[in-house]
Order: C-alpha cells, then sequence, then structure tokens
C-alpha cells in the first residue's frame, strides 16, 4: 500500500513542497511577557481591540506571549498580519511606531530589544529565509520604559495603548491601496 504525500511536505515518493496555504482575513498578533511589566504592551493594545466594537469580522487576534521562531509558522498560514511588541528603538518611553517593508529590520538592531531567546526579529529573518512572510505585514512597536520583572504597564505605556489601538482600528478601515511611503513614515508619540 503506497502513502499519500501530506500536502506541503514530500512524501515517499518526492512530491515537490506546496506554497504555504494562506487563511484570507488578517491576523493581529500581540508578541510579548505581561510578567515583564511594558513588555506586555502588546497584550493591552490586543485586550482594547478585544473589547472594540469597530473591529472587522475578518480579523483573528492571538498572544503569541513569549513564543519565538514559532511565530514565522503562523505568519505563514496569514495573507495579512499587523505585530504589536514593546521595542527599544531609542525612543522615549510610550512612543511608537508603525513599521512596515524595509522598517522591519529596526527590530533586533539595538541592544535588549527583547525579552525572548528567539525574539521577533529572528522569526521575521528565518520566516523571510522560508517565504513565509505574509504578503502584507506590519509592526507597531511601543517603546518601553522598564522591562522589570513586575505585572503592569508604565504610564508612558499605558497612555500609548489606545493610541496605537485606535491606528490599528484606523489601519483596518482604510483600503489597502493606500500609499506604502506614506505608512512607513506614519509615526505618532504620546
Amino acid at each position: 500500500m503506497s502513502e499519500r504525500p501530506v500536502e506541503g511536505r514530500p512524501g515517499r515518493a518526492g512530491a515537490a513542497e506546496a506554497p504555504p496555504c494562506r487563511a484570507a482575513g488578517t491576523l493581529i498578533l500581540a508578541v510579548g511577557d505581561t510578567l515583564r511589566a511594558d513588555d506586555g504592551a502588546g497584550a493591552a493594545v490586543l485586550e482594547e481591540l478585544r473589547e472594540s466594537r469597530r473591529l472587522p469580522a475578518a480579523v483573528r487576534l492571538l498572544d503569541a506571549g513569549t513564543a519565538g521562531l514559532d511565530i514565522a509558522l503562523t505568519l505563514g498560514e496569514v495573507a495579512r498580519a499587523i505585530i504589536v511588541d514593546a521595542a527599544d528603538l531609542g525612543m522615549p518611553a510610550g512612543n511608537w511606531t508603525r513599521l512596515g517593508g524595509d522598517g522591519l529590520g529596526l527590530v533586533g538592531h539595538h541592544e535588549g530589544s527583547s525579552t525572548h531567546s528567539a525574539g521577533l526579529a529572528d522569526a521575521l529573518a528565518l520566516g523571510e529565509a522560508l517565504g513565509l512572510l505574509p504578503e502584507e505585514l506590519v509592526l507597531y512597536a511601543i517603546q518601553p520604559e522598564t522591562l522589570s520583572f513586575q505585572e503592569g504597564l508604565s504610564a508612558p505605556v499605558a497612555r500609548a495603548v489606545p493610541q496605537v489601538t485606535s491606528a490599528i482600528l484606523e489601519e483596518l478601515g482604510r483600503d489597502s491601496t493606500g500609499s506604502s511611503e506614506e505608512e512607513k513614515a506614519w509615526q505618532r508619540s504620546s
């Protein structure tokens, strides 16, 4: 009896790998550790989005916690992803920015930018190498004040959460044909 190859994996007969099957809709992925103060900023934004009555039905919310390289596989399942994370980009605490395209390369280039052993930058690099990144990928990065072991956000980061939530909801409501140069440069501070 012969074994039928599983889609995307070569079987005994050496079937070619299929491209990733991408789901429709948008994934909003929060990354971070809620027990490390401002590293929980992504989870706080996700919670506000859950409570919003403006969230489109085709949007899936996922708190990845401190997942490492698994993020690359998760991103490979969707055509559009918005990631929310605390990231040290050398800005004042509570400032945030939206990064897309080449701007995503800024993540992980600063010492201590992630508390995760294999962080977001590693997952994005792996996803790019394996061709798993979604067609549309953006990151909302919030500058932390502290990443100490404590629950709760610092005051500047807590003030940024509703701003980032509003920006994401606005982005979800916009037509995806907007100017990518404007989107890359779009930046707000608290």
